[in-house]
């Protein structure tokens, strides 16, 4: 016999469906009730339709290619799943030595788990579902459908309805509308997992129904800003109810707000080079599957985007190709990772599933996650591409986006390939640090240097540190950051930058950018940075800093090593790693230069330090000030002979005579660049 809440529940849930209004049953009012629970219930385990990513009858056969093609990935899914079922999850900002935070037996959804804000906000969204969820398809184990039920019934029972407080929906909330609408998109991914298992009861299902559906109303209902990347995120948690459960009277209403404002989004928040508004490698990777997932689910169900919208997508795998380090870590700019949620060899191989992108199969593969997402089939296109011997090359090696704000200059694509990323790019809302005319640099299967990273998003001394201009590899003027910090997810003012000469040949690459970030300390002083590869082997970095006034310089580079020496006489600085490749860098300046190596940390996942040492130059005096300093990659067990015979360096002229290895370099910068090897 039903109780009154229940009968209410149905009765609520009812008024919101479009199913004829009449469930079937007979006898007495909860009687009939109850048998229209369990009708329900019946009524979608049937359905064939909607189709989700992949059709039930095609489940059996991912699982078996999955654990045939991706050993490696399911064992990964496994853990996480058979984590969840001890209510232990892997949030952001879980400590570095407990990577699966325990929540014991029951699970206070409202609390902070650990200082970190992000770990709230990760409860809330509840990623772990979707491992749950193959972990149940890969071991047909009830006890992870019993652990889902449980789950969702201990967050209906704290949350019965949506929390319209927008004071409180504004940080700390299980409504925030990014928290509730990747939410109502792990619920639908379990869900479909789970739905037959006898462990989901009908008179739960009623309610998990009636809170889907104020998941999409509230969502639907406060629509972030268009430039904004949540928006891309919260519709398409909408999309995923709105296509899943068409049997809600106001699911095609949903659909079409998802996809409009979708559209909106792609156009608003790319540049013309197809990077993503907020200029930051690894959010630009995120961004292009959370353009991609709502596209492939609609499209599966006969819902389509336009022309321009699959364009736009299309063009932002260019720099999917140049984002990434030659051994497939994500160049950690603005508040990126270097172990980006998206690999390499996922987006290369999205581009090539969707598009037909031959020249992304250099990186093409077989993967767990892209199976579940474009069905058993791409496994075996992916597998395919990846043992084809005649492949098409990515590309050229070295190139430029100027919308966005990067240029790669690269020697080439195999692992060894000797690789820098500057930018010099737009500042846009909360992710942006003040890094402009930083580099990451990369040789011989490892990086060289590294970037302070994210860490955190709480309002901290880590996080200005972060955020501020000293935590990358460029130039620090007065102890100022080239954009006044206000807040953990705002800058007072954004600098102006220029490109001022771009240039590649078959072996070397130049580029040559500014900024006027320290303008507001008066005298007009600004950072002018030119970046040569030479011969794909060797950098050489010409910093220019103009204006007026007795200024203190710094510059900065990160290394990705705590085993370094520093010559005292010459300031020479060498990472001395055994048995590893590793960086000598030389600097040469016209004013007299100090230098001291600092314990510092690289933080390459959100929430961890990795330990690291941070090479500081520094001089004092008046404007202009010019340095010259060299990068040499070294291989494994190799040590170059490197020494600088010559140099001269003028308003707009570089003369620099370099012997390296034997070899002589001179090199002229000024309306022309060239090299000469003797």
């Amino acid at each position: 016999m039903m109780g009154e809440m229940e009968v209410q529940q149905l009765d609520r849930l009812r008024a919101r469906l479009a199913l004829g209004g009449n469930l079937p049953g007979t006898g007495t009012a909860a009687e009939r009730w109850s048998e229209s629970e369990a009708a329900l219930l019946n009524h979608y385990r049937a359905r064939e339709r909607p189709v989700f990513f992949f059709g039930r009858e095609k489940r059996q056969r991912l699982v078996q290619l999955c654990r045939t093609c991706c050993p490696d990935q399911v064992e990964q899914v496994l853990l996480s799943g058979r984590m969840a079922l001890e209510n232990c999850f892997k949030l952001d900002g879980t400590p570095q030595d407990r990577p699966y935070w325990p929540f014991g037996e029951r699970i206070d959804y409202g609390s902070i788990p650990f200082v970190d804000r992000e770990s709230y906000f990760h409860l809330q969204r509840m990623y772990w579902l979707i491992d749950l969820a193959k972990t149940y398809w890969y071991t047909d184990d009830e006890a992870f459908a019993a652990k889902f039920a449980q789950q969702i019934d201990e967050w209906l029972v704290r949350w019965p309805n949506a929390e319209e407080d927008m004071d409180k929906v504004a940080d700390y909330s299980a409504w925030r509308p990014l928290e509730a609408a990747l939410r109502m998109k792990h619920w639908v991914w379990a869900y479909v997992a789970f739905q037959d298992s006898p462990h989901w009861t009908p008179e739960l299902h009623v309610r998990f129904l009636n809170s889907l559906y104020d998941h999409a109303d509230y969502v639907s209902r406060h629509i972030a800003r268009l430039d904004h990347n949540h928006t891309i995120m919260e519709m398409e948690g909408l999309l995923h109810a709105a296509v899943m459960f068409p049997e809600f009277d106001r699911a095609a209403e949903w659909r079409q707000t998802a996809i409009r404002t979708l559209e909106q989004c792609i156009r608003l928040q790319l540049y013309d080079d197809g990077i993503h508004i907020e200029a930051i490698p690894d959010y630009h990777m995120k961004v292009v599957f959370w353009f991609a997932v709502p596209m492939v689910l609609a499209e599966k169900n006969g819902y389509r985007f336009s022309p321009e919208y699959k364009a736009k997508l299309k063009s932002m795998f260019e720099f999917a190709k140049y984002g990434y380090r030659p051994n497939g870590q994500c160049s950690p700019f603005g508040d990126g990772e270097v172990y980006s949620e998206y690999s390499r060899r996922q987006a290369w191989s999205l581009g090539y599933e969707l598009f037909g992108l031959e020249d992304l199969m250099e990186h093409a593969a077989p993967d767990e996650w892209l199976a579940w997402h474009l069905g058993p089939d791409t496994l075996g296109r992916l597998a395919e591409a990846n043992f084809r011997e005649t492949r098409i090359s990515p590309g050229p090696a070295s190139k430029a986006f100027a919308s966005g704000g990067y240029y790669c200059l690269q020697s080439g694509w195999d692992e060894a390939a000797r690789y820098a990323l500057l930018r010099c790019g737009p500042f846009v809302y909360g992710h942006p640090h003040a890094d402009l005319l930083s580099i990451d640099l990369y040789a011989y299967g490892r990086p060289l240097l590294g970037e302070a990273g994210k860490y955190t998003y709480n309002e901290c001394t880590d996080r200005r540190y972060v955020k501020g201009t000293a935590g990358h590899n460029t130039i620090v003027v007065d102890g100022a950051d080239q954009a006044e910090y206000l807040t953990r997810m705002q800058f007072k003012e954004t600098p102006a930058f220029r490109l001022n000469r771009w240039m590649t040949t078959e072996t070397d690459a130049f580029v040559d950018a500014e900024h006027d970030g320290y303008h507001r300390l008066g005298g007009q002083v600004s950072h002018r940075r030119q970046l040569l590869m030479v011969e794909g082997n060797w950098y050489a970095v010409i910093d220019r800093i103009t204006g007026t006034g007795n200024r203190d310089i710094e510059q900065y580079w990160h290394l990705d090593s705590t085993a370094v020496s520093l010559d005292p006489a010459t300031l020479e600085a060498r990472t001395v790693d055994k048995g590893r490749p590793n960086l000598r860098v030389i600097p040469f300046a016209n004013r007299t230069v100090k230098a001291e190596l600092l314990d510092d940390w690289i933080s390459e996942r959100y929430g961890t330090k990795k330990p690291s040492k941070t090479l500081r130059y520094w001089m004092k005096g008046d404007l202009p000030m010019n340095v010259l300093t060299l990068l040499i990659p070294e291989q494994a067990g190799q040590t170059s002979r490197t020494e600088i015979r010559h140099c001269r360096i003028e308003a707009e002229t570089a003369e620099i005579h370099v012997d390296l290895n034997g070899v002589s370099y001179e090199i002229s910068v000024g309306s022309a660049i060239s090299i000469r090897r003797d």
